[in-house]
């Protein structure tokens, strides 16, 4: 199980011509509360990339900010909060020292001496206990096949994920817009509603209806306040629940991609690293042919050096392509599953309390302006059937 960490309290620290923002990380089951920069979540990143060998590291928001505004501050929280509790999910993870030091050692002093010893401590036993796992695992003698098939499926997942992407910014986007002509509407009928006031109390003739129009208009104007209010939430739940996980599985293709070009890289250095010693040991039977002992000899401790460096390379290479068949490519999958139940659940949940409060308020308001509710939802019914073809408008539980 997970832990379950929040990315929030922007502060920025320095002078108008060097400064950076920092941000509170808090771990709810431990307690833990520090401050990280951007650069630190990038740090961590890296680190946990290198210890773990084949591993897919969840993905980071984007480094720049465009202009630095609110929203901006909003969604880089969000894509780090995402981050965290992404690294948190993975048992390997969840457990390391280095993330533990990133999420409990709140002084500065202390943290920057922990990011500078954090690369030369021992292999960690987390680092140990994946490399273990996946060197016992077998791999598919087809592996060249069936990678050039994942990265062939990769390219059409980028594009549906990157419109996706889009359109869920758009619609955050446009619910912003319809949260801000709201609170425009509801200024406007404000100042109505003031109107009303002040020309019923400095009119010499009072209105029989004034009493009437009076509770109405009231009523009317805590209800478009209300509405207002609970509208503010939208572009936020769209925004933060629905736009950013879906740029963070987007995000997640990349981090895959990434890790086979790697793979792929780490190849091509093994074959130019067999190739050298091959030519090192041709050379070597040459060189002992002519009788040449002493070139021999020092040629020998430059072979070893190789046959050295060939052996390591091996073993990552290994590393990688086991780390990948035996874990990440079906937790690829895995992890798209529980990312979109996550989304899904979270934007249902957000989404049934904000239908709630608009139901609450709506409700409320009808009973304060004492109408008969069946009554204007059939009116309602032919207004819609006439514009839309629409009979299936009901008035739902009263």
């Amino acid at each position: 199980m997970g832990f379950t960490v929040t990315v929030s309290h922007p502060e920025k620290t320095g002078s108008m011509f060097k400064s950076y923002t920092s941000y509170l990380v808090k771990t709810l089951e431990h307690g833990y509360s520090v401050r990280r920069r951007y650069s630190d979540f990038e740090w961590l990143a890296e680190l946990l990339g290198k210890n773990y060998p084949g591993m897919v590291i969840p993905a980071l928001p984007e480094k720049t900010m465009g202009s630095g505004n609110e929203q901006a501050l909003r969604s880089r929280m969000r894509g780090l909060g995402i981050f965290m509790n992404a690294v948190c999910s993975n048992s390997y993870l969840r457990g390391d020292p280095v993330l533990k030091a990133f999420m409990s050692v709140a002084d500065q002093a202390g943290w920057e001496a922990a990011k500078k010893t954090a690369g030369q401590e021992e292999v960690s036993i987390n680092t140990q206990l994946w490399v273990r796992d996946i060197s016992a695992s077998d791999i598919p003698g087809n592996t060249s096949r069936v990678l050039a098939d994942v990265k062939k499926q990769l390219d059409p997942l980028e594009r549906a994920l990157r419109q996706l992407m889009e359109a869920t910014k758009r619609l955050a986007d446009k619910s912003a817009l319809y949260a801000a002509e709201m609170a425009e509407m509801n200024s406007s009928f404000a100042a109505w509603a003031g109107h009303e006031r002040a020309a019923e109390e400095g009119s010499e003739r009072r209105n029989k209806s004034a009493a009437e129009l009076t509770n109405v208009m009231g009523a009317s104007e805590r209800m478009f306040g209300a509405w207002n209010d609970i509208l503010t939430f939208q572009p936020t739940i769209n925004e933060l629940l629905l736009h950013e996980n879906v740029k963070f599985q987007h995000k997640q293709v990349g981090q895959l991609r990434g890790v086979l070009k790697h793979y792929e890289s780490l190849q091509v250095e093994d074959a130019k690293l067999v190739k050298k010693l091959e030519l090192m040991e041709a050379e070597v039977q040459v060189m002992a042919a002519k009788g040449r002992a002493d070139k021999v000899a020092k040629m020998d401790i430059e072979v070893e050096q190789i046959k050295r460096q060939v052996k390591k390379s091996h073993q990552m290479v290994d590393l990688f392509v086991k780390g990948l068949f035996s874990s990440e490519l079906q937790r690829f999958h895995t992890d798209k599953s529980a990312l979109l139940r996550e989304l899904t659940g979270q934007l249902s949940a957000a989404h049934f309390q904000f239908a709630k409060r608009l139901g609450v308020m709506w409700q409320g308001f009808i009973g304060e302006i004492k109408v008969d509710p069946q009554a204007m939802v059939e009116k309602a019914r032919v207004v819609f059937s006439q514009s839309q073809g629409l009979d299936s408008f009901e008035a739902g539980d009263e």
